[in-house]
């Protein structure tokens, strides 16, 4: 499974939360899942605070991004890593 990035804008959202009334601060920027499906699909990556986004390219989930949370769920929070090149035949 590969995800590529993109050079495109980060998507910044700032404000103050309604329920709590504290600031927040998401980056996020898009990516495309190649899961062998016919086309990839488009999804959001959260960066996180003073994270520089990821260069335009190939990338993988790193080991660590796949955990079980405190619920015993599945849950991935994805760290990328670039992906491996292919080996010339």
């Amino acid at each position: 499974m590969k995800i590529e990035i993109l050079q495109e804008p980060i998507d910044e959202r700032k404000g103050i939360a309604r329920s709590t009334q504290k600031p927040y601060h998401m980056r996020m920027q898009n990516a495309y899942l190649h899961n062998g499906n016919r086309y990839p699909v488009r999804f959001q990556i959260s960066l996180r605070d003073q994270q520089q986004p990821y260069a335009a390219g190939m990338y993988e989930l790193e080991p660590d991004a796949i955990y079980v949370d405190r619920d015993n769920r599945l849950a991935i929070f994805p760290r990328l890593k670039p992906a491996a090149k292919a080996q010339a035949a």
